[in-house]
């Protein structure tokens, strides 16, 4: 007996060959046109064909902007922290650590100063690796970025924003200054200055600031910068004698309006 011809085999041949195509010499002629629109809110729509035997699925990507679901896409803050961010405040340059700061970190590691990120080295052998690689992982992740903190050619402390959540558009920022340039402000000039970056040049609308309950330097830091105290966190945080309680902090893109 002759199998019935399925109804829709031609149309799933042609397509088939349709992508095949575009793989092998590029974009489809029929890029654009109603069969190859996505009808579901995605960038895929997949044109099912059935064959003798099995069923195939095509999957169709949209490659150009749509020319109204991209509407408005053009022009956005950016979504990803620069590998030369660099911001200017009164007396400081927060700019990334760089293999020309060596010298510079060699003497903070020497002199046992804490202040550094917490990925930076204890013994001097580690600094050109950690200058080269290691200081910027954060970067490389997505989520943050380790600044130096820069004043009259001096690094003076260092400034992070980390745990930063794109989607959720949040961030946290950390901050610490080396013990012989304490009481100067520069601290709190260093929060505003990053905060009012993230605010400008992103999309990010809250920056979080934790602070052990016990430090009062950094709970002024964070008074002195805008934010607003939240809450705390009892037991959240860890220091020399275990589990201590964090105060949370937050400054809202609508606060610096």
């Amino acid at each position: 007996m002759r199998r019935a011809r399925a109804p829709y085999e031609p149309l799933g041949l042609v397509l088939l060959l349709i992508v095949q195509a575009r793989a092998v010499f590029g974009a489809s002629p029929f890029h654009g046109h109603r069969l190859f629109r996505p009808r579901f809110g995605s960038l895929t729509h997949l044109v099912m064909g059935r064959h003798p035997g099995r069923v195939g699925c095509v999957s169709v990507r949209r490659t150009r902007p749509h020319p109204l679901r991209d509407k408005g896409r053009q022009g956005r803050r950016v979504t990803a922290f620069a590998p030369d961010l660099s911001v200017k405040t009164e007396r400081l340059v927060l700019r990334p650590f760089a293999s020309g700061d060596e010298r510079r970190i060699r003497e903070v590691v020497d002199a046992r100063a804490r202040f550094l990120p917490p990925s930076a080295p204890g013994h001097p052998s580690g600094i050109s690796q950690w200058l080269a690689h290691g200081v910027h992982e954060l970067h490389r992740s997505g989520q943050g970025v380790h600044l130096a903190m820069e004043a009259d050619e001096l690094i003076v402390g260092a400034i992070s924003l980390y745990r930063t959540l794109w989607g959720a558009g949040t961030t946290e920022v950390g901050y610490g200054v080396h013990p012989l340039h304490r009481g100067r402000g520069y601290a709190p000039e260093a929060v505003r200055g990053v905060a009012g970056w993230v605010f400008a040049a992103t999309e990010l609308h809250r920056i979080e600031l934790r602070a052990n309950l016990d430090n009062v330097a950094s709970l002024r830091v964070a008074e002195k910068a805008g934010f607003t105290r939240e809450g705390v966190l009892r037991a959240a945080g860890t220091n020399a004698d275990g589990p201590c309680d964090l105060v949370v902090f937050g400054l809202l893109r609508t606060d610096s309006a």
